[in-house]
């Protein structure tokens, strides 16, 4: 009876019928009696039977395993154009990204060197196209033309004048000159002040016999001589041979005859000794009238004038810029 029913389900496979299929429990409680019924290895009829259909017909003895094998290659196959699109979109990714970066990059650099370009434009031209303008100090004295100095000759005693030109030197080494300043003395209606007239009102004591190869027309300067102040005078000839050997019998009381030239320094007045010197195919006569040769007394006859100084640079300057106007 029991082989009856396994034949009558393993047809009712075979003719496709679908409530069998799905009736597992059934196919395999039919499958288990059969072996149950059986002690021996003999297997039933209904069992060697499905599987001669599966086998004849190329598929599973059972319906769910084909339908689960069936549905696995399937989703394989699907897979695979699926990891292609994938790879692909990972790379076209990573390129957007780095053509951004790329793209971000080269307007950072470009906005850096417009901006600074733009800069550096301002710098030489402002916002109206103008050029900027350059504020130039003017200076209080000039060193390329002679300056005033006004003297109220009738009235100035001599440690006033002395005061003034202290006070004049300090005007210039504040006004920042490095080149010898010239002034012309002149009384209060601007005329010209003789040296002689000048030499006495100013404490200077020269001799007579060196005066008298002097002529009236002179300027002094004043120089800075690394920050510290010097004065020179240049004043011009009557008769020079004279007046080289009258300076040269001089030099003994030289430096206390032209005191006030040295704007109030201390200086050695007794027991200087002059040496010869050249600058510039000028012959000079020097003295150091102090330790650190800071302060000296030179002299020298350039053309038909004599120049005097208060500092070695000093003297040197003078001479350079008479010697440049005289050419």
């Amino acid at each position: 009876m029991k082989n009856n029913k396994n034949e009558e389900k393993a047809d009712m496979f075979i003719s496709g019928n679908q409530e069998t299929v799905k009736d597992d429990n059934i196919a395999v409680g039919s499958m288990r009696d059969d072996l149950n019924s059986n002690s021996s290895d003999a297997e039933p009829a209904s069992y060697s039977k499905i599987k001669s259909f599966a086998k004849n017909e190329g598929v599973s003895p059972w319906p769910n395993n084909n339908k689960d094998d069936s549905k696995t290659e399937a989703e394989s196959g699907n897979d695979k154009p699926s990891a292609q699109k994938s790879k692909w979109y990972r790379i076209l990714v990573i390129t957007v990204v780095i053509l951004t970066i790329m793209t971000f990059m080269a307007g950072g650099y470009y906005y850096w060197i417009t901006r600074k370009g733009t800069e550096q434009v301002e710098t030489v031209v402002n916002s109206q196209g103008e050029k900027p303008q350059i504020e130039i100090t003017e200076k209080k004295f000039s060193d390329e033309n002679p300056n005033i100095l006004a003297v109220d000759t009738e009235t100035i005693k001599t440690a006033d004048l002395q005061q003034l030109l202290i006070q004049k030197s300090n005007e210039v080494k504040e006004d920042g000159h490095d080149k010898p300043v010239e002034f012309i003395v002149n009384d209060l209606n601007n005329n010209p002040i003789a040296f002689s007239r000048f030499a006495i009102i100013s404490g200077i004591k020269i001799s007579t016999s060196v005066l008298d190869n002097l002529e009236e027309k002179f300027s002094l300067y004043f120089y800075n001589d690394g920050g510290n102040m010097r004065t020179g005078i240049v004043i011009s000839l009557k008769n020079k041979d004279n007046a080289v050997q009258e300076m040269k019998d001089e030099e003994i009381i030289l430096a206390d005859d032209l005191i006030p030239l040295f704007l109030g320094n201390e200086v050695m007045k007794e027991g200087v000794i002059f040496k010869d010197g050249n600058y510039n195919n000028s012959q000079i006569r020097y003295a150091n009238l102090n330790p650190e040769g800071t302060v000296s007394l030179d002299y020298s006859f350039v053309g038909m004038k004599l120049v005097i100084g208060t500092s070695k640079n000093t003297t040197r300057a003078v001479i350079d810029k008479i010697s440049k106007e005289s050419n």
